[in-house]
């Protein structure tokens, strides 16, 4: 049987693309093998797309998931720090009735 292998990006560790052996997969799930703390291995069921972890089939589209995600990160700080300056000039500009 030949071996599936897919490329996992986790929401904790977004500059990090692992490359995973996986157990078997439908549309939306994965299925794949880890090591637990007592040193066997056990199986493990996780959506493709979820809050915490997300599943490719290339390493490019991983790839361009996390730069997808940097870059959406950074226009969000762009917004944040408009609105910031906002509120400090209003801060500035207030007087006393």
């Amino acid at each position: 049987m030949e071996k599936i292998t897919r490329y996992m990006v986790t929401k904790w560790r977004l500059n990090s693309i692992e490359l995973q052996t996986i157990e078997r997969e439908t549309d939306k799930t994965i299925w794949y093998l880890y090591e637990g703390f007592n040193g066997e291995m056990h199986e493990r069921r996780e959506l493709k797309k979820s809050e915490y972890c997300s599943w490719f089939d290339t390493f490019q589209d991983a790839k361009a998931y996390v730069i997808e995600r940097r870059e959406a990160k950074i226009e969000q700080l762009r917004r944040d720090l408009t609105e910031a300056n906002t509120d400090l000039f209003e801060a500035k500009n207030l007087e006393e009735n």
